[in-house]
C-alpha cells in the first residue's frame, strides 16, 4: 500500500447512498451488482452523497459507457462528481475487489483523484451497517476508510423497513422498461 493521498482518504457515505447500495445488492442478492457513486470532495474527505445503480450482471462495454455518460450528465445537473463505484460479488463471503471494479475505478481516478470503490459485505447485509461495506482505492487496493453518517437511524430504518422492501430500478432494468427512471430515485 503506498503512502498517497487516496490511501488515507475517508469516504463519509450519507443515508440515500447507503440504503441505494445495500437494497440494490440485497434486491440482485445472487449476481454481481455494481454502481456509481455521486458526490464531493469536503475537507480531504469524500462526502458520498448518493449512489446511483447501474447492473446487476458483468456489464459489457458499451453499455457501461453509454450508463457512465448518462450519469455524469445526470451528476453535473446535480452538481455533484461521480467520486466512485460500487460493487457487490455474487458470493456472501467474497469481498474481493472484482476486475471489472477496478477497471471502472481506474476510469473514474483519471477524473477525480479520490475515487474509491466500495465494496458490499453481503454477510452483513440487513443486519448491521457498520461493517457493510469497505472502501478501496482502485489503483493498488489500497484500504480507505468507511463512515457511514447517522448509522443509528440507518440501523432502525433497516430493522423497521427491510432492504428488500426499497424499490431500486437499475440502469440494466431501465433497458428492458425505458419508463423505469433508474437516475431519480428518493429512497429515505
Amino acid at each position: 500500500m503506498s503512502d498517497g493521498a487516496s490511501a488515507a482518504t475517508t469516504y463519509r457515505v450519507k443515508a440515500p447512498a447507503y440504503l441505494k447500495i445495500t437494497a440494490h445488492a440485497v434486491k440482485y442478492a445472487l449476481r454481481p451488482v455494481c454502481g456509481v457513486l455521486l458526490g464531493r470532495e469536503e475537507s480531504g474527505d469524500v462526502v458520498v452523497e448518493d449512489a446511483i445503480p447501474l447492473f446487476h450482471n458483468y456489464p459489457l462495454g458499451p453499455m457501461l459507457e453509454l450508463a457512465l455518460m448518462q450519469v455524469d450528465e445526470f451528476s453535473k445537473e446535480a452538481k455533484t462528481e461521480i467520486v466512485g463505484c460500487y460493487w457487490a460479488n455474487e458470493l456472501a463471503d467474497d469481498m474481493s475487489v472484482h476486475r471489472i471494479a477496478k477497471r471502472i475505478g481506474t476510469q473514474i481516478v483519471k477524473f477525480f483523484k479520490n475515487a474509491g470503490i466500495l465494496v458490499v459485505n453481503n454477510e452483513t447485509l440487513g443486519k448491521a451497517v457498520e461493517g457493510t461495506i469497505s472502501a478501496f482505492t482502485p489503483t493498488n487496493e489500497g484500504k480507505c476508510v468507511v463512515s457511514i453518517s447517522d448509522s443509528e437511524s440507518l440501523e432502525k430504518r433497516i430493522s423497521g423497513k427491510q432492504l428488500a422492501e426499497i424499490p431500486i430500478v437499475d440502469f440494466d432494468e431501465h433497458l428492458a422498461n425505458v419508463k423505469l427512471d433508474w437516475l431519480h430515485q428518493k429512497v429515505v
